[in-house]
């Protein structure tokens, strides 16, 4: 109804729209309406270019999210990595400081051994006998 009252009231004013619907032109001068045209013309084709950008857009989203991924995962590698390095460290300092009890003890045990032969040497030297 409101199609047949807008063709018969201005027929020449009244065009449909590509969807169906309809839009009017009203008191445009030629040239304008030849820039409209001209514009819907190129409707399509900005929208696909909108479209092929909107997809690149999420290509490198995807790109990037998988990076932050391999990151995050060489991340953890290297973190477990430096607590097995500060684990073997940790190792290396103990066997280090039971190395040193070790030679403490044996520098002990020489001297203690140094005093014994010098006390049996004096023991034994009280049995010789002259020659």
């Amino acid at each position: 109804m409101l199609t047949a009252a807008l063709d018969e009231h201005l027929p020449e004013a009244t065009y449909q729209a590509p969807e169906g619907g309809y839009f009017m032109w009203v008191a445009l001068p030629e040239a304008e309406k030849d820039l409209v045209r001209e514009f819907q013309h190129h409707v399509p084709e900005l929208v696909d270019q909108a479209g092929a950008t909107m997809t690149g857009v999420v290509e490198a989203i995807q790109r990037v999210t998988t990076l932050m991924a391999e990151i995050s995962t060489a991340s953890s590698e290297q973190s477990s990595g430096v607590s097995q390095v500060d684990e073997a460290v940790r190792q290396m300092v103990s066997a280090t400081q039971q190395n040193a009890a070790l030679v403490e003890q044996s520098a002990a045990a020489a001297e203690s051994l140094r005093h014994e032969a010098q006390r049996l040497a004096k023991a034994i030297a009280a049995f010789r006998t002259a020659a």
